[in-house]
């Protein structure tokens, strides 16, 4: 199931939208961003296969990771507390 937003109904002066639409796919910088990473350790997850990716218009296009991606990559690197199994 795709994530969405709803479109905020207590906008003034804009009738609420009836369709959830859904969160555009992430950036490289937002990536980043979120992770706390720097360039080189972003691409060094993604041609590690570490996190799932893709390109848009060929092979040197702009990079994309889409939020579920992301979710997956941060669940899989979680850290356990001490003593937790």
């Amino acid at each position: 199931m795709p994530t969405t937003i709803p479109f905020p109904a207590t906008h003034p002066g804009v009738a609420p939208d009836p369709i959830d639409r859904p969160l555009p796919d992430l950036r490289r910088i937002e990536v980043q961003q979120v992770l706390g990473i720097e360039s080189a350790k972003f691409y060094e997850l993604v041609n590690g296969g570490q996190l799932e990716a893709y390109r848009l218009g060929g092979p040197k296009g702009a990079i994309r990771v889409t939020r579920e991606s992301l979710d997956q990559f941060r669940a899989r690197n979680r850290v356990q507390p001490k003593g937790a199994r």
